[in-house]
């Protein structure tokens, strides 16, 4: 039957609102101020072909956790002073850090790594090896040197060697550790107590062994087949080409020398060159092949005097670009290189004035930067952009879509993230991304219809429709397009009528495992209209619609 309405000359006609298809988050601006397809709050959630998807979940591949003593709710119990309760039998299951292992003289090239304690596990995808370095621990009066004099002040607490600070990186066919420049004592000395730099070579057979010659560092990054090492707050070491025993002293660079701005991060970029980040300044240091020639050096150039880098972790790059959180939020700085030429010669650095995270600044910025300083954690995978921000117990992890060019949602997961890890496994069929937690878990991400067990909560809020204007509007109906992608999830709608009336919710008829309309009566007046999805367990939004009449006849009489 065909569907018409006749109107006549005094009467209203039946308006409509929506959004036909969704490609963006936007939670700074006003609601109102949104356009079409972006919508004001996104949880849990993708989108992908102009409709709203709850993410699929993760899957456990280890976990490590059964060496603690753990609660009811199954959480970590931990005495008054931080430490951990640990079953006599049970092996401590703390990680501190993860990443890819591509394999130095192994069979099993494709791995995860996973730095604990005292050793490193590699884990394959069906079964996981370890193998041990060297860890000297201080503990008064006794030092890895000769001393004097006893130290005073108590029992030292802590390891030597903090393996929360122990970095892992493959270089020239060796996994290198480095371990900082070394912790503070109550004492001054003429010297650095930091232990040596310990490297491996791959083999089953063989051990971590000591290599004095590579200086030690905070961090090391491979720049032009050289390993950059930071050695102090404003020097970069550099070693010859493919070898890690030689840092001549010419090849060590400083960068705004005495500024009293820290080092961050390094992130290398085309022709041999590396972006530098201090906290509150940008450097870029290119032609590092001229370290190889006589009286020839890099060039050094300041890219920023105002922004810098919030932590190291959150830097990636993405295509010409790289992205980084910085104290107003995420920028995206392109490198330009004029390829007109063999080798390719950089030509600019064009640092945006704005943001990339400005449609969502008021989320990104409510975030605790100092936590975010050693606990952010990034990576770039199937075409997006992930930054995650870790308390003690939960994570929060922001989603940059490069291929729509705007934000996507926020995933919330109840750990904290220690590492994000892209690694193709035995297991797996193509590339899959990992996350690794402080407790010892390692997930599978995008893998299955649950978080390990528990079902997703998600959340999805349209964007305000006011016609683009401020009369108050009679809503009669609404119309939404949704499809259930499982059996025992659950979808709650409120419609949120600003101005005069309030909020309404919506009882949905949710089927299992199939798609469908549904239309309901709204019955409320107000300036605009918003919706709010809220549910558990996987859903996906395509259409939303909303019928009202707009007066064409409002007065407004005032008496003196």
């Amino acid at each position: 039957m065909t569907r018409y309405r006749t109107y006549g000359k005094l009467d209203d006609p039946l308006r409509e609102v929506g959004d036909t298809g969704f490609r963006a988050l936007a939670s700074r601006d006003e609601p109102t101020q949104l356009q079409a397809g972006v919508v004001s709050e996104a949880k849990n959630v993708r989108m992908d072909d102009g409709k709203v998807e709850t993410r699929l979940g993760h899957t456990t591949q280890i976990d490590l956790t059964t060496g603690f003593l753990l609660d009811e709710m199954e959480n970590i119990l931990t005495a008054e002073n931080g430490d951990r309760f640990t079953n006599d039998s049970a092996q401590l299951s703390e990680v501190f850090s993860a990443n890819y292992f591509s394999g130095i003289g192994i069979v099993d090239r494709n791995q995860i790594l996973m730095v604990q304690e005292d050793k490193i596990l590699f884990w394959d995808g069906l079964a996981m090896t370890e193998k041990r370095f060297e860890t000297i621990y201080r503990q008064d009066p006794f030092l890895p040197v000769y001393l004097r004099f006893f130290l005073t002040g108590g029992k030292g607490d802590f390891p030597f060697t903090l393996a929360s600070r122990i970095e892992a990186v493959q270089f020239n066919n060796k996994l290198i550790l480095l371990t900082g420049k070394g912790p503070t004592l109550p004492v001054n000395l003429d010297f650095l107590l930091d232990q040596g730099v310990q490297k491996w070579d791959g083999d089953p057979l063989t051990e971590f062994v000591v290599d004095e010659r590579i200086p030690n560092g905070d961090y090391g990054v491979v720049v032009g087949n050289r390993l950059a090492i930071q050695t102090d707050n404003d020097s970069i070491s550099f070693s010859d080409i493919a070898d890690e025993t030689n840092f001549d002293v010419l090849n060590k660079f400083t960068f705004g020398a005495g500024d009293g701005d820290q080092l961050v991060g390094i992130a290398p970029i085309p022709d041999d060159s590396a972006l530098v980040f201090k906290r509150r300044s940008i450097f870029a240091i290119s032609q590092l092949t001229a370290m190889a020639l006589p009286d020839s050096f890099p060039y050094v150039a300041q890219v920023s005097r105002q922004t810098g880098c919030v932590s190291r972790h959150s830097i990636q790059n993405v295509g010409s670009a790289v992205f980084f959180l910085g104290d107003n939020g995420v920028y995206s700085l392109n490198v330009g290189v004029d390829a007109s030429n063999a080798r390719g010669t950089l030509t600019r650095f064009d640092l945006k004035d704005q943001p990339l995270s400005k449609p969502i600044n008021d989320q990104i910025l409510a975030e605790d930067f100092t936590l975010a300083e050693a606990n952010c954690r990034s990576i770039f995978f199937n075409n997006r952009y992930y930054l995650a921000f870790s308390d003690e117990v939960s994570s929060r992890v922001y989603i940059f879509n490069t291929l729509m060019g705007a934000w996507e949602s926020r995933d919330e997961y109840s750990f904290p993230i220690t590492d994000f890890i892209r690694a193709k496994t035995k297991s797996d069929s193509q590339e899959k991304l990992y996350i690794a937690t402080i407790a010892g878990k390692l997930f599978r991400m995008d893998d299955g219809e649950d978080d390990s067990g528990e079902p997703i909560e998600w959340a999805l809020n349209s964007r305000a429709y006011d016609n683009q204007n401020l009369e108050v509007k009679n809503f009669r109906r609404g119309y939404v397009k949704v499809e259930s992608l499982d059996s025992t999830g659950t979808t709650t709608l409120d419609v949120e009528v600003t101005d005069p009336d309030g909020v309404t919710s919506i009882p949905l008829a949710r089927p299992g495992n199939e798609g469908f309309i549904e239309r309901f009566t709204i019955g409320k007046r107000g300036n605009s209209l918003k919706y709010k999805f809220s549910g558990t367990g996987r859903n996906a939004i395509k259409h939303l619609r909303a019928e009202f009449i707009e007066s064409s006849n409002n007065t407004i009489s005032t008496k003196e």
